[in-house]
């Protein structure tokens, strides 16, 4: 009679004791032995002087990742990992959107492998070129900064006008009023939160040494901030103005834009903004910074004042955002095949998600403090205000509690425990809906256990086989 214990081994030790390999190689390295160790490992084609001495330091660095992983895996009280079953990308209690597994791996093959900067620029040039065309870019540490050192040049000598309606704080990126206060140049707000009145642009646009300050998402619907939009670079352009979008909602691909009306870079800059500024921690899933491309007489000058002071993405964060940035206009294109990114989330057949609610519903149905359990259409913002003007369709599984719904939160408190997760539910009237737009297909079979509050024991006694 044996234990095996059924949850992932929270170290390499729990698998194979330590200090049994220790002693084993200890043995192998006596004279005695050495040498006959040695004579057969080069029958075998291993030619290495040392390959004791090299199967030790494999060990110790296997030992430290698999000791990370299962950590990682197993989650603390302190930090659970989430699983996002709100149906939103930004949730409220989430300061930004998961990086995308192509960024990460790009942002830790930078760190840990030789390159110059030089051919890392170069091939972010070539990525930039093949999207934009002959529009300049260059890749700053935060929105923040772009916003600061744009604003703060001659461009904006005469004043900064950004409207109530734009001036907005946004969530995951932050205030933009405040950003735009950071300038060296005077800032002018106008009109009112539900918008701006055409003689009011005209008043406050004067001279072509100003800057206009557009932000999306703001206040407004769709419909208006389209409108509001438009008054407002032609406005900009009677008078030679420049026009700056900070487009938090932005995005790179065509399917995105045309499926949800999130605005499009590239259109952005083909009807009249000069420089369009695409946060990276955003819809591109990459890590922190600020991607900005438009006009080269103002991005030359942006350049070199962020060179100067140091605020140039680099290095490992510029591979990341770059690889983001690539991955969010292809996304699901080979090699670069990214299913966990929020492009490719947002893009999946709603027959696929469907399909896997009426699985679960299944599944769920009956178990512990479940009563019934049936697939249902949902319907959840983007995110909090601001986002809240995008609605994302989905299907999900909603949850008919056995008794009360106080029984059934208890049950989902204790799978939470049990597997280190914490899951974000939509609570209705009498009921939870869970929406699986985001939560990725791999994570089923843990958000059943979650649910049904029946995660895994510390051990289990068996007699010699495996767990089912």
């Amino acid at each position: 009679m044996v234990k095996i214990p059924r949850q992932f081994p929270r170290r390499l030790d729990d698998i194979i004791p330590t200090a049994t390999v220790e002693k084993l190689l200890d043995v192998l390295q006596q004279p005695d032995i050495a040498g006959k160790v040695r004579e057969a490992l080069h029958k075998v084609g291993l030619q290495d002087a040392a390959p004791l001495d090299k199967f030790r330091e494999a060990w110790q660095q296997a030992r430290g990742w698999i000791d990370s992983v299962a950590e990682s895996v197993t989650g603390g009280a302190s930090h659970p990992r989430v699983l996002n079953a709100s149906g939103q990308i930004l949730s409220s209690s989430l300061s930004a959107i998961p990086w995308g597994a192509t960024a990460a791996y790009e942002f830790a093959k930078a760190a840990t492998d030789y390159q110059s900067s030089a051919s890392l620029q170069r091939q972010v040039d070539d990525m930039v070129g093949r999207l934009f065309g002959s529009y300049e870019s260059a890749w700053l540490g935060s929105t923040a900064e772009a916003l600061r050192i744009l604003s703060s040049g001659p461009v904006g000598s005469e004043g900064i006008i950004v409207s109530r309606v734009d001036a907005v704080r946004i969530a995951g990126l932050g205030d933009v009023r405040s950003m735009l206060q950071a300038s060296a140049n005077r800032l002018l707000d106008i009109g009112a939160a539900n918008g701006v009145r055409t003689e009011e642009w005209k008043a406050a646009l004067t001279g072509s040494r100003q800057l206009v300050v557009l932000s999306s998402p703001n206040n407004l619907s769709l419909e208006d901030a389209s409108q509001h939009r438009l008054n407002a670079l032609a406005a900009a352009k009677a008078c030679g103005a420049a026009v700056i979008e900070v487009l938090a909602d932005g995005t790179v691909n065509h399917s995105l834009a045309e499926h949800y009306a999130f605005p499009s870079v590239q259109h952005s800059l083909e009807t009249g903004a000069d420089v369009v500024i695409l946060p990276t921690q955003l819809l591109t899933a990459g890590p922190a910074g600020a991607f900005v491309v438009g006009e080269a007489k103002l991005l030359a000058p942006l350049k070199l004042a962020a060179e100067n002071i140091g605020v140039l993405l680099n290095g490992a964060a510029l591979a990341g955002a770059a690889s983001a940035l690539r991955t969010a206009a292809t996304p699901g294109g080979a090699p670069d095949k990214d299913n966990s990114s929020a492009v490719a989330s947002l893009l999946v057949n709603p027959a696929n998600l469907r399909n896997r609610a009426q699985r679960l519903a299944i599944q769920l149905a009956g178990r512990g403090e479940i009563g019934e359990a049936h697939e249902v259409e949902l319907t959840a913002p983007l995110g909090p205000s601001p986002w809240n003007r995008y609605q994302l369709k989905s299907w999900g599984v909603r949850l008919q509690p056995r008794n009360s719904l106080a029984d059934l939160s208890r049950q989902i408190s204790r799978g939470e425990n049990k597997l280190g997760l914490k899951l974000e539910l939509i609570r209705e009237a009498e009921c939870l809906a869970v929406n699986l737009r985001f939560v990725p297909p791999p994570c089923d079979h843990e958000l059943v256990q979650l649910i049904a509050g029946d995660g895994p024991e510390s051990d289990q006694e068996t007699n010699g086989s495996p767990p089912n």
